[in-house]
């Protein structure tokens, strides 16, 4: 767990934690969000049953499907962990710079379609008629949320 970025808030059971509620609210990356993973273990027999849960504060965000791919990557990992006694973080790591790289570009899509649309819309509308300014600033917003998610990808429930 530590090699994926957790710290161990309590051994009985055995508890960990990584990331902030600032994380979550600020962070363009999944790893800086808020988690707290939870290890049972379970003995039967000759086999040793091991079952992790891991709660991921989503505040404030529209879950993207790259966010779930990245969860799902850090599951298999430990998962993998558990099985051969090793953790490989270079997979993880290149996923969480992926979904970043992939919001930053998905930002700055929305921004340029925002404006270019936006912006003249609300110049010809204030020369019409001054109350199609907010017009032009909202179809201006809406045509930036369009591409920003075109670009971003699909977007998941939190629950995902």
């Amino acid at each position: 767990m530590s090699a994926a970025g957790y710290r161990e808030v309590s051994r009985s059971p055995p508890r960990y934690q990584r990331g902030s509620l600032f994380g979550t609210l600020t962070a363009l990356s999944p790893k800086e969000w808020a988690a707290l993973a939870v290890v049972e273990t379970t003995a039967g027999g000759t086999q040793t049953q091991v079952r992790l849960k891991v709660d991921v504060n989503t505040t404030g965000h529209i879950v993207l499907q790259k966010e779930v791919d990245y969860w799902q990557s850090e599951m298999e990992t430990f998962e993998q962990g558990v099985i051969s006694g090793e953790i490989r973080t270079e997979n993880l790591q290149a996923s969480a710079n992926e979904v970043k790289s992939s919001v930053i570009k998905g930002f700055l899509m929305f921004l340029l379609v925002a404006s270019v649309v936006g912006i003249p819309l609300g110049v010809l509308g204030k020369l019409f008629l001054p109350t199609f300014l907010n017009y032009g600033l909202i179809i201006g917003l809406t045509a930036g949320l369009f591409a920003a998610r075109k670009y971003v990808g699909n977007t998941k429930s939190a629950r995902s």
